[in-house]
């Protein structure tokens, strides 16, 4: 396992979910616009339904990839530590 590699996947997943909400949010302005031009239309609520779920999903999505990261990075702290600990046993004298 390469401990480095888990901590960079880490931080590359908690990146991303910090950028999601952001961009989730410029779609529910984008469907805004698009449901003025339908009042009257049930397809103006039925947009509006759609992208209120979509926003929903993308931002369980977000806490998940970052708690994915969390795990990830945890994941390669414990792994060192392991190692370190590994390491010390095996050159400390018997019996001690």
């Amino acid at each position: 396992m390469a401990p480095d590699e888990l901590e960079a996947a880490g931080q590359t997943a908690g990146g991303v979910a910090e950028r999601v909400p952001g961009e989730t949010s410029r779609v529910l302005g984008a469907s805004d616009d698009a449901e003025g031009g339908l009042r009257g239309w049930l397809t103006g609520s039925e947009l509006d339904a759609c992208t209120t779920e979509w926003k929903s999903i993308l931002d369980k999505l977000s806490a998940e990839m970052d708690q994915q990261g969390d795990n990830l990075r945890q994941t390669a702290a414990n792994y060192r530590r392991a190692e370190q600990e590994a390491g010390s046993g095996m050159t400390a004298p018997a019996g001690r």
